[in-house]
């Protein structure tokens, strides 16, 4: 019995090769898998609609589950693959078992890069990409007082822009010199820039954080400077917070040495907060899914 496509990643890119191969006539046997606990969901909504209470997760499938059992797809979730050996032709799991395969796709994705800076572990700092993570943050919205979005790209104003309509203070800190300049002409940075503005954001371009302070393991101060890596997390706290700014308006990038900045590849960035004052595949091993 042929063994058949393993895909790995339970994604938009995941399932989409899984419905297509159907689709197409494919006729041997197509297993799905990936380390979330849910059937393949659409991730948009999760900084948008289902952050604001106005789609449920039933509404974020990409299909229902009984798809999956009418198309003979067999969808494994809540597994992760801990290696791929290329030899046998099958993947190891890391609860225990193998499974073989005659084609192997790698749909992964992207995953949250975390903070590299000082007081990145305290607790209410969390990253936006997955259902249980915009769950979380849901929670928290709903007894925030003041966010503090991380990463002016898609993602954050779309996080952005869903605090506000909630009654939210915000504001939005990116490290580079406008919203979104890797995707958008500066023309259409400014027309997001003063659209968000027009609605109370505070937006703060060419600054980024460089360190989150507190005691007892939670989040007191949070501090930033021009020109940190950008990133995207989420953080809460019961006294008045600071962001202490050197932001430099030369609109210029700072470089080490001849090192680019890395790219971030968080889905967002949100700091929960009361009020705010701003002063200024290698060897046929696959490690993670």
């Amino acid at each position: 019995m042929p063994a058949g496509t393993v895909i790995v990643g339970t994604g938009q890119a995941g399932f989409q090769t899984a419905a297509s191969l159907r689709a197409e006539g494919y006729l041997e046997p197509i297993t799905l898998i990936g380390e979330e606990p849910h059937i393949p969901y659409q991730r948009p909504p999760l900084s948008k609609g289902f952050l604001m209470g106005k789609q449920d997760t039933e509404s974020i499938e990409l299909r229902p589950g009984a798809f999956y059992h009418d198309h003979q797809i067999n969808l494994i979730a809540g597994r992760r693959i801990a290696a791929i050996e290329c030899a046998e032709r099958r993947v190891r799991l890391a609860a225990g078992g193998r499974l073989p395969y005659d084609a192997l796709v790698l749909a992964v994705g992207a995953r949250n890069r975390t903070l590299s800076i000082p007081g990145a572990d305290l607790d209410g700092v969390l990253y936006l990409r997955s259902l249980e993570e915009s769950i979380v943050i849901k929670e928290r919205l709903a007894e925030a007082e003041e966010i503090v979005v991380i990463g002016g790209g898609f993602i954050g104003l779309e996080l952005a822009a869903a605090a506000r309509s909630l009654g939210k203070a915000v504001t939005v800190i990116e490290a580079l010199p406008r919203l979104m300049p890797r995707v958008v002409a500066p023309v259409i940075s400014d027309f997001f820039r003063e659209l968000h503005t027009s609605r109370g954001v505070n937006v703060l371009c060419g600054c980024a954080v460089s360190e989150i302070s507190g005691a007892h393991g939670r989040r007191k101060n949070l501090r930033h400077r021009r020109l940190c890596r950008s990133s995207q997390s989420i953080c809460r706290r019961a006294r008045p917070a600071r962001i202490r700014s050197k932001c430099r308006r030369s609109g210029t990038m700072r470089r080490r040495g001849n090192r680019r900045p890395q790219r971030v590849l968080l889905r967002a960035a949100v700091v929960l907060d009361r009020p705010i004052r701003d002063q200024a595949a290698d060897g046929g091993a696959f490690r993670r899914i």
